[in-house]
C-alpha cells in the first residue's frame, strides 16, 4: 500500500476514530448515570447531560450552581462516582430543605449541597424574590430587573433575605471539571466571581442565557470571550457571539483550547434517545470538511501522478534517442 492510500485510508477512519471512541463511550456512561437517577420530570436536558459525559470523568470536581431539587448534582454524581465529588448550591430557603432530605434519601454521598446564592462577592446580603407555594424551576431570582409584576406578582411571591458566595473561594489543589449554571439572570454576576478558577481549571461551562429577552444584566457570553472561551448554542451546535441570542438557550462554553474538538463532537454526541437511555448508531463518518480535504487529496495525487507520468515518457524518449544516435 503506498503512502497516499493510507493517508486516504487515515481520513477516512483513523482520523476520527479516537474522537468516536470517545463519544461511543460518553454515550455509554450517560445511559448508565441516567438509569441510575431517580429524575423528577423532565429535568435533565440530554445535551447538557451528553456534553458532561464527554468532557468529565470518574474523581472529578463538579460545580452545580442552582441545582433546584438536585435532578443534574444527582446525574452528576453518578458521573464522577465515588471517587469525585459535586458541590451543589441552592439559595432558595423553600426549595433547599426538600433538596437535602431528597439527596440524602438517594444515598448522594459524594454531593455537598450548599445554601448560598452564587454571586461576585462573598459574604453580601441580597434579596431573592421566591413563590413559597409553588418548587417550580422558575420560582426566584435575586435580579430586581426581573422582578416586575407580570412575572412575579406581588401577591403570590415574598422577598428574602439570603447571603452570598463566590465560586473563587473554593480554589484548592483540586481542579473544577465542570460547572453548571442556572440561577436565573444573575449568570453575569456568577462568572464575575469565578474568573480566577476559569483562569486556573479551565474548566467547561453550561450556563442558561436569553430565557427573558432583553431583561438580563450583563453579557455572560462576552465575558467568557474575554477569558479564552467560546460559546456554542447547545440546541444547534453552532457559535454565538456576543448580543446574538434571541430566545432563550442553553450555552456551553469552552476553552480556545477545545472548541475544534467540541465542533467535531457535537454532531456526533446526540444520537442517543434519553428517554428511552437507548444509544443509537454512530451518524457516518463522511462531513463536508473530510469530502473537502479528499478532494484536495486526490487532486494532488493526481497532479503527482500525472508529473510522475510525464517524466517517464521523457525519460523513455530521451532514451530512445540516444540508442538511435548511437
Amino acid at each position: 500500500m503506498n503512502k497516499i492510500s493510507f493517508f486516504v485510508i487515515y481520513v477516512l477512519t483513523g482520523y476520527a476514530a479516537v474522537d468516536l471512541d470517545h463519544i461511543q463511550d460518553a454515550k455509554e456512561r450517560y445511559a448508565k448515570a441516567y438509569s441510575q437517577c431517580q429524575i423528577i420530570g423532565s429535568h435533565i436536558d440530554p445535551h447538557n447531560a451528553l456534553v458532561v459525559a464527554y468532557f468529565v470523568k470518574e474523581g472529578d470536581l463538579i460545580l452545580d450552581v442552582g441545582t433546584y431539587v438536585g435532578d443534574y448534582a444527582q446525574y452528576y454524581g453518578k458521573l464522577v462516582g465515588g471517587s469525585g465529588k459535586v458541590i451543589a448550591y441552592e439559595a432558595n430557603p423553600y426549595v433547599f430543605p426538600y433538596t437535602t432530605k431528597r439527596l440524602l434519601s438517594l444515598g448522594a454521598t459524594n454531593i455537598t449541597l450548599k445554601q448560598k446564592a452564587v454571586s461576585s462577592t462573598t459574604g453580601q446580603k441580597l434579596w431573592m424574590r421566591v413563590y413559597p407555594n409553588d418548587l417550580g424551576p422558575q420560582s426566584c431570582t435575586v435580579e430586581p430587573d426581573l422582578m416586575y409584576e407580570e412575572r412575579m406578582p406581588a401577591a403570590r411571591t415574598a422577598l428574602v433575605e439570603v447571603e452570598t458566595e463566590q465560586l473563587d473561594d473554593i480554589l484548592s489543589a483540586e481542579p473544577v471539571r465542570f460547572i453548571k449554571i442556572d440561577v436565573e439572570g444573575h449568570e453575569h454576576a456568577v462568572l464575575e466571581g469565578v474568573q480566577q478558577l476559569l483562569h486556573k481549571d479551565r474548566p467547561v461551562v453550561i450556563f442558561e442565557y436569553g430565557s427573558i429577552s432583553g431583561k438580563e444584566a450583563g453579557n455572560p457570553i462576552a465575558q467568557m470571550e474575554k477569558q479564552g472561551y467560546l460559546c456554542f448554542d447547545l440546541r444547534t451546535d453552532q457559535r454565538i457571539l456576543p448580543h446574538a441570542v434571541s430566545t432563550g438557550t442553553d450555552v456551553v462554553a469552552v476553552p480556545l483550547e477545545y472548541a475544534s474538538e467540541l465542533q467535531e463532537v457535537l454532531p456526533h454526541l446526540y444520537g442517543v434517545d434519553c428517554r428511552k437511555n437507548e444509544i443509537l448508531s454512530k451518524k457516518p463518518l463522511i462531513t463536508k470538511k473530510r469530502i473537502a480535504a479528499l478532494s484536495i487529496i486526490f487532486l494532488l495525487a493526481g497532479c503527482f501522478i500525472y508529473r510522475r507520468r510525464k517524466s517517464r515518457q521523457i525519460c523513455s524518449t530521451s532514451s530512445k534517442s540516444g540508442v538511435g544516435k548511437s
